[in-house]
């Protein structure tokens, strides 16, 4: 079998041909200089995920850092039951559907300033708009200084680069611990509506989080809700900028705006893929995945499926979506899948309230990172007519 090139600067720019090689041919499929085991096809990804018996959460090391992270969280993302649901049960009460539903007006506010500071165009809107929305908001749902975002950017950076000096991940993750820390001791004497004052005062099932524990969800939290969420609205827009009858539409019935979310997160998923470790021997299609083998489920590629999704490459705002997989199944499914949905409506929205049309103002990039877990953009040139 020849193998399939995961790792050129084409993949990277345009990964879907190799996801349709992988699914057509190849559905499971061990890459030779990893030794991943990749599943590509919706339904065996959807399997993978459902069962938590056969394939864990926890230990899922790569050999090779250029497929993502060097390691996974230790809680939430990188935890199986029973830890994963206690963990779970406390962090899900601030991104809950009905906490977030009563938080949009403020999301709207912010998205609607951030617009309003645009100096001219034309804009690259990752750093204005893409970036420190997502910051500002998932530190606001933990309670650290939203002023603070460039900051807490920095560290995320830090600790998914997959190709950063370990000495500089490290020190960043100090840094992001130590700040943490002294929030946390001040919430313990004044607690505020927010998740760290949940993290020191609640004791889930009797019995007090940790000190990592607590500055683990933390990381996890402020991590996993910016990085996503800023790579979900460049995406989307992305798509738009070049489809001005779809911006005519969601201009003239707002009501659409949700389904080209959910569009978006199928059509180009900010999550790639995410890892597994066979617990034991598996059989997938025939194939026997070996006990400890790492496995990649890769969002991006069951999202085009065309055995779950017809006209898979196309946006289509009229299209019946059953469950695409973008944030996930199973008891890992995205905590803050809600949050993301209303930050979108929100850039959305305030956009389509102030401008007509939008177009291309130069070439677009991709992010620069040698994994390709996370999908987005680093810059997005765009210009707008009001």
């Amino acid at each position: 079998m020849d193998p399939v090139e995961l790792f050129t600067p084409e993949f990277k720019r345009d990964p879907f041909p190799t996801y349709r090689i992988l699914r057509d041919h190849h559905p499971v499929y061990r890459d030779p200089r990893t030794g991943a085991w990749l599943l590509s096809r919706f339904e065996d990804v959807y399997a993978t995920l459902a069962d938590h018996e056969a394939f864990s959460s926890e230990d899922t090391r790569r050999a090779d850092s250029r497929l993502g992270p060097r390691r996974s969280a230790r809680v939430l993302v990188g935890q199986d039951q029973p830890g994963h649901t206690r963990i779970r049960r406390l962090v899900n009460r601030p991104f809950a559907r009905g906490g977030i539903e009563k938080l949009q007006p403020e999301l709207d506010a912010l998205a609607g300033e951030l617009l309003d500071a645009i100096p001219e165009q034309p804009v690259d809107l990752v750093p204005v708009l893409a970036i420190p929305l997502p910051v500002m908001v998932i530190a606001r749902v933990l309670g650290v200084a939203p002023e603070d975002y460039q900051r807490f950017k920095a560290w995320s950076d830090s600790v998914i680069a997959t190709d950063a000096p370990a000495e500089a991940t490290s020190a960043a993750v100090r840094e992001m611990h130590a700040h943490f820390r002294e929030v946390a001791a001040r919430r313990l004497e004044e607690p505020r509506d927010d998740l760290i004052s949940v993290l020191v005062h609640e004791q889930p099932e009797g019995e007090p989080l940790s000190e990592e524990e607590l500055l683990d969800i933390c990381q996890v939290v402020l991590v996993s809700g910016n990085q996503t969420t800023t790579a979900l609205i460049g995406n989307v827009l992305n798509v738009l900028v070049d489809r001005p009858d779809l911006w005519a539409r969601l201009r003239d019935d707002r009501s659409l705006v949700d389904a080209a979310t959910e569009e978006g997160l199928r059509f180009d998923s900010p999550l790639q893929l995410l890892w597994r470790r066979a617990v034991r021997d598996v059989e997938v299609r025939g194939v026997t995945i070996p006990e400890g083998s790492t496995v990649a489920v890769i969002y991006g590629s069951a999202n085009r499926d065309e055995r779950e999704f017809p006209e898979p490459d196309a946006f289509l705002l009229d299209r019946e979506l059953g469950s695409h997989l973008a944030f996930g199944h199973g008891i890992h499914y995205c905590l803050g899948a809600p949050l993301a949905r209303a930050e979108l409506r929100a850039v959305l929205n305030g956009l389509l309230d102030r401008y007509a049309t939008l177009e291309r103002a130069g070439p677009a990039e991709r992010l620069q990172s040698p994994g390709f877990t996370l999908r987005g953009f680093g810059r997005l040139p765009i210009r707008f007519s009001p």
